[in-house]
């Protein structure tokens, strides 16, 4: 009596499942599946009742349990594969639609899902017999997982922004009238590590410790990072490698805390803006602010304007990334920007995105392409640009001219 009595529960559980949709099993394959006397129409009139029963709070069938099943031999595995990958195979207990639900996949199979993304799955029903000779459905499941490239949850980004604590740095008060612009472009970080930019660093470092500085300017962007997402994208959505973009922002962290922290020390004052590039626009934009908001002592720009205008003395620099208009921005600054030009003895125009160096003089106007000494992606090697000099640059002015480019 028992048995038939779970037996029973087990088919009502199961048609108040199909009611709510949760599965799709025909009516009548559930019929056979229970062993129920009467029609296929019958059982799903019946399961309409008994939703109506839990609809109307008087009675909650879910609650109501069958007695355990023994549960088969079933050998689980788990495998990493080369590439990185893991494989599971699980026994599960689920239903349809929790079978393409893809967070319940993952956390079924012990994986979180803000790390972890399914590339693969295949779930088979693997019946069973519960005691008193009930047939439970599990699901053979087998799920192929790889870590999220960069793991990018906003809900973290937000609340690691929201814990930084501001760095106060002792500052000089007196200076020799002398301007660093520290012109690093196309960095690519991913593509590129700290290690790689770490001799730069630390040529950079001798170079702000060699006096007290009035003032140092940090560009920061013009394809700081890789990519603009997890995807593998760029900010205009063009597929091109994907990179790990935790560990690529880490490793940009790293040098530009080190790099503001000295610049910070050996200057009365520090000035960065950022410049979007086409690679990064969105993931450096957001990478910028946070820099913003750790070192309140610099004097930051992060409006995503493409061009930035920095005037020192009688110096007058303009950053862009390059990728748009470079060929008119002379033109442009003649007209309309002549007030900020008056009495600028130094006009340069600073630019990046071809990974090669190359000036021109416009109308006394000194147009720089800049090098990098990134290592060559994909992209650039398609485009032939693998034999450009790897090499920074760090410009030095008085108040009225270039004095000195350190290559770096």
């Amino acid at each position: 009596m028992t048995g038939q009595k779970e037996q029973a529960l087990a088919l009502v559980q199961d048609a108040v499942s199909r009611a709510k949709l949760e599965h799709k099993k025909c009516w009548l394959e559930m019929k056979d599946e229970h062993g129920f006397e009467h029609s296929g129409e019958h059982l799903r009139k019946f399961g309409s009742a008994f939703k109506w029963l839990e609809e109307n709070d008087l009675v909650d069938f879910s609650q109501i349990k069958v007695s355990d099943y023994d549960k088969p031999n079933y050998k689980e595995t788990t495998e990493i594969t080369k590439d990185g990958s893991h494989k599971s195979d699980k026994l599960i207990e689920m239903n349809e639609a929790q079978g393409k639900d893809e967070t319940f996949l993952l956390e079924a199979h012990g994986f979180d899902a803000d790390i972890w993304e399914i590339t693969g799955a295949r779930n088979s029903i693997f019946n069973v017999n519960a005691k008193g000779g009930i047939t439970k459905t599990l699901y053979s499941s087998k799920i192929t997982v790889k870590k999220k490239i960069d793991g990018f949850n906003i809900d973290k980004l937000i609340e690691k922004f929201n814990s930084i604590k501001p760095i106060k740095v002792k500052r000089p008060t007196k200076s020799s009238k002398r301007m660093l612009s520290v012109a690093f472009v196309d960095q690519h970080f991913g593509i590129n590590t700290f290690s790689h930019y770490e001799r730069k660093l630390s040529e950079t470092l001798e170079i702000f410790e060699s006096r007290e500085w009035d003032t140092i300017y940090i560009p920061i962007g013009n394809d700081l990072l890789h990519n603009n997402n997890h995807k593998g994208q760029t900010a205009n959505g063009t597929q091109i490698e994907s990179v790990d973009m935790d560990f690529a922002t880490e490793e940009a962290y790293k040098f530009y805390t080190t790099l503001i922290d000295s610049a910070l020390t050996n200057s009365v004052n520090v000035i960065a803006d950022y410049i979007p590039g086409n690679h990064d626009s969105d993931i450096t934009w957001m990478f910028t602010k946070m820099l913003a908001k750790l070192y309140p002592q610099v004097k930051w720009n992060t409006s995503i304007d493409a061009k930035k205008m920095f005037r020192w003395e009688n110096i007058l620099l303009v950053n862009l990334h390059g990728d748009k208009g470079l060929n008119r921005v002379a033109e442009s600054l003649i007209k309309e920007y002549r007030d900020m030009m008056v009495n600028a003895n130094t006009v340069e125009i600073h630019s990046g995105h071809l990974h090669s160096e190359k000036v021109i003089d416009k109308y006394g106007i000194l147009v720089r392409t800049l090098p990098t000494d990134a290592l060559t992606d994909q992209w650039h090697k398609d485009n032939t640009f693998e034999g450009a000099v790897k090499v920074s640059q760090i410009f030095e002015y008085n108040e009225n001219m270039l004095k000195n480019i350190h290559y770096v």
